[in-house]
Order: structure tokens, then sequence, then C-alpha cells
């Protein structure tokens, strides 16, 4: 399938802010326990970033942001990177471009970018993400016509006292059915050529886990990582071997929304 890489959505979402929160505690339903070669390799902090994924894992529009903006605010510079799932934009209800994405953006003072899932309807679909720089470079690869997978490569500041700047090749998107999957190859190739070297982290409906891992094996040294999971869907990294997921934590952002801190290792041997 041909891939159409293009610039996307520019003027949506503005520069904005992203940050607050309650201290983060351990998730009982993650993470995977690490494999044989993690256990091999000592985790070395001084080379670990942290991506915020902010999801309620279901298959609807994001309702309620109460607590998004403090949250963001609250961690400050220290969240090179996030993301807020299903940040849907509905047209006919507001005309006038300050949309809640919009606002997230403005109030937290971040940088921002769009990655689309599809149209449907009003409503636009997919997630915003927030970073701390501007970008050279942000590209779409279209998977269907109701999947894309968004990459923008993110100087992340790593977590220790004297942090160091690693670039992180992220790359975010969302599977809800077998075609999208079976139509993903082409634009995992794409990521995972030596120029990008990308870590995919998005959402996949949990029937499809499987699926998934089938087409990521297909790239060579590219693992997919379960980083957490309900009855719906599964919150998952697909990345070189030398980039290893080594804990998630959570925190609750509000009654619904929940903040999974993934703790990624780079430059694992």
């Amino acid at each position: 399938m041909k891939i159409y890489c293009y610039k996307m959505l520019c003027g949506l979402l503005v520069s904005g802010a992203f940050l607050v929160g309650c201290s983060p505690k351990s998730s009982p339903d993650v993470p995977p326990t690490p494999g044989e070669k993690e256990k091999e390799n000592a985790w070395n902090k001084n080379k670990t970033v942290e991506v915020y994924f902010l999801s309620e894992l279901k298959e609807q529009s994001l309702a309620n942001y109460n607590g998004v903006v403090d949250f963001f605010l609250g961690k400050g510079e220290k969240c090179s990177l996030g993301v807020i799932d299903r940040a849907d934009v509905n047209y006919s209800t507001n005309l006038s471009g300050s949309h809640l994405p919009t606002q997230v953006a403005f109030k937290t003072a971040k940088f921002s970018a769009y990655a689309l899932n599809r149209f449907s309807g009003n409503l636009l679909q997919g997630s915003e993400i927030l970073y701390n720089h501007k970008l050279n470079i942000e590209e779409s690869f279209k998977v269907t016509d109701d999947c894309y997978v968004k990459y923008l490569p993110v100087q992340m500041q790593t977590t220790t006292a004297k942090p160091i700047h690693i670039l992180l090749p992220f790359a975010t998107a969302r599977f809800d059915s077998k075609a999208q999957i079976v139509a993903l190859q082409p634009a995992l190739k794409e990521l995972a050529v030596n120029t990008r070297q990308a870590v995919l982290i998005g959402t996949v409906k949990k029937e499809l886990v499987a699926d998934l891992e089938t087409a990521v094996k297909e790239n060579r040294d590219y693992v997919l990582t379960t980083a957490v999971k309900n009855d719906l869907y599964t919150l998952f990294m697909a990345a070189p071997k030398s980039w290893v997921l080594r804990e998630v934590t959570t925190t609750q952002v509000n009654s619904g929304l929940m903040a999974y801190c993934l703790s990624i290792e780079a430059s694992v041997e």
C-alpha cells in the first residue's frame, strides 16, 4: 500500500503548555515482567526518559479534562513528552477554533501536535501530543482511511539529578480493527528505517494484540511490549530492542482518566 506522508493539521493546535499532579503510585496491572535479556542488564537511569500517556483506555472521546492542565503544570519541564489519548474535536459544537486540546496547549505553555486517527462526521478523532521545544520535522503515515501513524522526534530530558538530553524518535497510533493491522506493514517499515528507528507508543484493542505482535515481529529487531491493559484496550510500546520499557507508574488525573508514566531506557546493549 502506498504510504502518504504529510504534514497535517498545523493550525489545529497552537503552542501551549502542559503539566501538576499527584505523586505517582504503582499500578497493579503494569508493567510486564522483564525478559531475560533485560534481567541481564542493570537499569541505567542515566539513559532513561519518561513519556506520559493520559488515557481512559476506552472507545470514546475524552469528555472530562478536569485536572489535565494542573497535571502537566505540576510536572513542569521534567515532562518532555505527553500524549492525551482521544482528545477529539467536535466542530459542530464549537466553530470558534477554541477547542479543548487548543486550550490545554495554551494553558500549559507547551508546543503541540495532533495525531489524527480519523474523521467521523463532525468529529475529528485523535490524540494531542505536548512537548517542550520546536520541531524540525513531523510526519504522518496513512495506514487506512481510519488509521494514521504520527512520527515526530523529540528531545527528551533524562530523569536523573543532572539530566542529559536524548533524542526519542517518537511515534503514536491507535488500532481498532483487524483491517488496520493487516495494512500496517508499510508504515512499520517506514518507522523502522535507519533514519527513524521509531519508538511507537499507542493503544490497540485487546483482541488485536496478538495480530499486532505478529506484524511488529516482521521488522527485524523490533519488539512489542505491553505497558498497561484492561478489558478493552492495551497500551503498548513497539520499538527496537535497544529501547527497553523499564517501569510504568500510574497517577489518577480525574475520576476516569489515568496518566501512565512509561520509563524507557535508551541504548540498551
